[in-house]
């Protein structure tokens, strides 16, 4: 249940931000509230990325890819794409 209540936080996250800068008329601690918000949301996604089902992951990877590839914050798309590894890489078969 936790899993289902952070995934449906980013997805509303995701969509309302747009996935990358806020406007330019936010002030500069809403700013920074909402980059932490961003910076937490993306490492939980790639804490619990082994949790996610098929198509969560499919869901999630597609509103990580313009933080990726787009945000003004170097550390925060560095952390993006690292949580897209993460997600890609447990979507992977086990050969073990």
């Amino acid at each position: 249940m936790k899993n289902h209540i952070l995934y449906f936080s980013i997805l509303f996250f995701a969509l309302a931000s747009g996935g990358c800068t806020p406007p330019p008329k936010v002030s500069n601690a809403e700013q920074f509230e909402q980059r932490l918000q961003l910076k937490n949301s993306l490492q939980a996604v790639m804490n619990l990325s082994d949790k996610w089902d098929t198509n969560q992951k499919a869901n999630l990877i597609q509103l990580i890819q313009p933080i990726a590839e787009k945000h003004d914050v170097n550390e925060l798309r560095n952390l993006a794409a690292k949580t897209i590894k993460a997600l890609q890489k447990t979507n992977e078969p086990t050969d073990k």
